[in-house]
């Protein structure tokens, strides 16, 4: 009775001990699509689930590169246990990752599938600087891109407005050239404003913006502007003819000799008292009308005077022969005034010559200015000399 019980124990303990579950060989990994990225970051999930044979761990976690199926000799972010994430940091903009799992014990080393990410554009950086040659109606400005953010440039510029924080929905001058660093040209503002700037540049990503700059146009009529026909070169003071308290008014400079060569005479062979003696500023255009008014008509050449009047630049018909010290004036500021005369169609001065003034010194006479070193002398009214017509403002 005793034998069928050892057998029955027989089968049961081997028969138990065929049927144990096998131990896992192999890691189990795995890698979860890519979707939580910036422009230099990207956060990843995965799972790493280790063989049962042989449990010693010598490193997991994640390995990435730029190049596919990437391995531990690329980049690789150690993270244990069983659901593993990390962050990957400093990535290049606008650039394709591939990314694995990977476990490694003494047996070998093992990986998930790959998964790909592809960073996105960042943000365009750009400056704004050297902003220069300010005039009435124009200013240069040189913008330089600092980054592209990893896209492309779609567009690049300088938005303006006489409001703060412009934006290219304002007013904007626009650069579709290939290179990241450029001068601009503003064009049509407006005289004695203050306008707010800011470069911008623009990519696959939005519309990026430097810090703001301000600058003021300059006066309408500042001395060195063009203005009126020609070049303001002289703002009365207080005291003389034309000021006025509280308003801006003074002399404007011809663009160009009305001679030529200096081959023009004061009066030539008429010597009548003219009473043309007033040297002060102020004096040049009532100094002109007694000239004119005394020396008449002339049949053949104008003479200084008249040359003077009859000179329309600008469409005015009151320019005049200045005065000696309103020529004085001129002869200080010529630098500026043959520099702006350049810009606008005009002529320089002859360097070294005489030019006439309205100033009578007495009837055989009248006086000069020496334009290389600005001395005044007195001279035959029928001697030549050059001729260059002012106005008042």
């Amino acid at each position: 009775m005793g034998k069928p019980l050892y057998v029955i124990f027989f089968i049961i303990l081997f028969g138990c001990s065929e049927s144990e579950t096998p131990c896992e060989q192999f890691p189990t990994l795995t890698i979860e699509d890519i979707d939580d990225f910036t422009d230099v970051s990207a956060t990843i999930y995965g799972t790493i689930t280790p063989p049962t044979c042989e449990d010693t761990v010598t490193s997991q976690g994640f390995v990435y590169s730029k190049t596919t199926l990437p391995n531990t000799d690329n980049n690789v972010i150690v993270s244990a246990g069983t659901d593993i994430s990390t962050t990957l940091s400093n990535l290049e903009q606008n650039t394709t990752y591939y990314v694995r799992s990977f476990f490694e014990n003494i047996t070998g080393i093992y990986y998930s599938n790959q998964k790909l990410l592809t960073t996105a554009v960042g943000s365009g950086l750009i400056s704004l600087s050297n902003i220069r040659n300010i005039t009435v109606s124009s200013v240069e400005a040189n913008i330089s891109i600092i980054s592209t953010g990893g896209g492309n440039i779609l567009n690049k510029g300088i938005c303006y407005s006489t409001s703060v924080q412009p934006t290219i929905n304002d007013y904007k001058v626009e650069d579709s050239s290939s290179n990241n660093s450029v001068s601009l040209t503003i064009q049509n503002l407006t005289g004695n404003v203050v306008y707010y700037l800011k470069a911008f540049v623009v990519n696959e990503s939005g519309v990026y913006y430097s810090e703001q700059q301000s600058f003021q146009t300059n006066d309408i009529d500042a001395v060195g502007q063009f203005y009126q026909g020609g070049i303001v070169f002289y703002h009365f003071e207080s005291g003389e003819p034309g000021y006025v308290e509280g308003e801006t008014h003074g002399l404007i400079a011809a663009v160009e000799d009305q001679s030529s060569d200096s081959d023009t005479g004061w009066s030539y062979n008429n010597f009548a008292e003219t009473g043309a003696i007033s040297r002060l500023v102020g004096a040049g255009s009532s100094n002109t009308d007694a000239i004119i008014a005394e020396l008449g008509v002339s049949l053949f050449d104008y003479y200084a005077a008249e040359m003077a009047r009859a000179y329309n630049g600008g469409g005015y018909n009151d320019w005049f022969l200045p005065s000696i010290d309103e020529l004085k004036k001129m002869y200080y500021q010529k630098t500026m005034i043959n520099t702006v005369a350049e810009t606008n169609n005009g002529s320089l001065f002859s360097e070294n010559s005489f030019y006439w003034s309205s100033t009578e010194f007495n009837i055989f006479q009248a006086l000069r200015v020496a334009f290389y070193d600005g001395s005044e002398d007195n001279i035959g009214r029928a001697a030549t000399c050059d001729v260059r017509a002012v106005r008042a403002f």
